[in-house]
């Protein structure tokens, strides 16, 4: 098996790397966005109900507005939860792009190395070539 056909096989299992590196990552982009979303959509409903309950604190008896109180905390809490959970997407966002990265110079090393092969069988081939026309105008002058 010649140079060129090793690293070939190389650089194909390289490029089913990189690709499954690229599928994940496609995944962990879109998990991020959706826990994006997600907080996005927390945050601006926490801000709404507080805002709502700020107007109405005024008219309201104490039992419903330690109710208010205590939901938005519990509203509170869980935009807090998302930002963790969004910022864990993040990092796992991060370290594919890296995984990912690596895999594509892996396989791009190889690609550059098959083609530095190929170049070299290619002019070696060429390089017999000629030496066998050389040879064969060398024995024709001699007859």
């Amino acid at each position: 098996m010649s140079k060129v056909a090793r690293f070939e096989s190389l650089e194909r299992l390289a490029g089913g790397q990189e690709a499954g590196a690229a599928r994940r990552l496609a995944h962990c982009l879109n998990d991020l966005n959706s826990k994006q979303a997600e907080l996005r959509q927390l945050r601006r409903y926490l801000e709404d109900y507080a805002r709502e309950s700020e107007r109405e604190d005024k008219f309201v008896d104490t039992a419903r507005w330690n109710n208010t109180r205590q939901f938005l905390n519990q509203l509170s809490n869980a935009v807090t939860m998302r930002e963790a959970e969004f910022e864990a997407a993040a990092e796992r966002y991060r370290q594919e792009v890296e995984r990912w990265r690596s895999c594509h110079r892996q396989t791009r090393a190889l690609k550059l190395l098959v083609d530095k092969y190929c170049d070299e069988e290619l002019q070696e081939l060429e390089r017999r070539e000629q030496k066998e026309l050389d040879e064969q105008v060398a024995r024709r002058t001699e007859s």
